[in-house]
């Protein structure tokens, strides 16, 4: 992949999760939220295994996830998932 178009996607996913967090946080607020907290991370990873100069194993990674932490008042709430 291209670099420009790898900074492309990343830039698309960026807008992504950015919308998706202002949509969590607009939702609390609807709800009646005094305050609200939002966390999504979005992880990729390569892990390669060699054994005697040779590549055993190769394993991507990709992992997600959303953490929110929500007060009424003076109780808080939190809920995640990955």
């Amino acid at each position: 992949m291209p670099v420009n178009a790898k900074n492309n996607n990343i830039s698309i996913q960026h807008a992504q999760l950015t919308s998706l967090m202002q949509d969590i946080l607009d939702r609390c607020r609807k709800a009646g939220a005094s305050d609200a907290a939002v966390s999504v991370h979005h992880y990729h990873g390569l892990s390669v295994d060699v054994r005697m100069h040779d590549v055993e194993t190769v394993l991507f990674h990709e992992d997600k996830s959303v953490s929110l932490t929500v007060y009424f008042d003076k109780k808080k709430g939190n809920a995640s998932s990955t």
